[in-house]
């Protein structure tokens, strides 16, 4: 059998890999967004546009400068809240949920492990003490699943 991890660990840890890449896709929005201003002063970078002449002998319109900003803004994803589902197996020892963790060697789990299937939501905004008190109803639902 593979290893064990208690699910509270497994899902602290699921969470703080979603909470590092959001902030890793944030940091290069915001560098994105940094090349559409001039890197000496700071002041948008405009574009001119000319329209055509409207008739033969006419001057040309020209509009005032637009900032390039507003007419190619960078990618944005604008996440805010990650839904994650997993399918686990879990074992319960001494009261605490772990999950199974199988090896490469041996793809079956203990015969006293329940597969499970369940989703959590995670919000960056959310700190590690708000994430965990959700975590024991997690728990909680989680213990529920391997009973049925």
């Amino acid at each position: 059998m593979g290893g064990l991890i208690s699910l509270y660990d497994f899902l602290m840890a699921a969470r703080n890999a979603v909470v590092k890449s959001m902030q890793q896709i944030a940091d290069f929005n915001d560098e994105q967004l940094k090349s559409y201003y001039d890197r000496e002063t700071g002041e948008p970078l405009t574009i001119s546009f000319t329209l055509p002449e409207a008739q033969p002998g006419q001057p040309n319109t020209t509009w005032p400068d637009v900032p390039l900003l507003a007419i190619t803004p960078p990618s944005r994803l604008g996440l805010s809240v990650v839904r994650i589902t997993l399918d686990l197996w879990v074992l319960k020892v001494d009261e605490m949920i772990y999950v199974t963790i199988l090896s490469k060697n041996d793809q079956h789990p203990s015969i006293s492990s329940s597969k499970v299937n369940f989703s959590v939501v995670v919000n960056p905004s959310q700190t590690d003490d708000e994430f965990s008190k959700e975590l024991q109803s997690i728990e909680t639902e989680v213990g529920k699943l391997m009973a049925a």
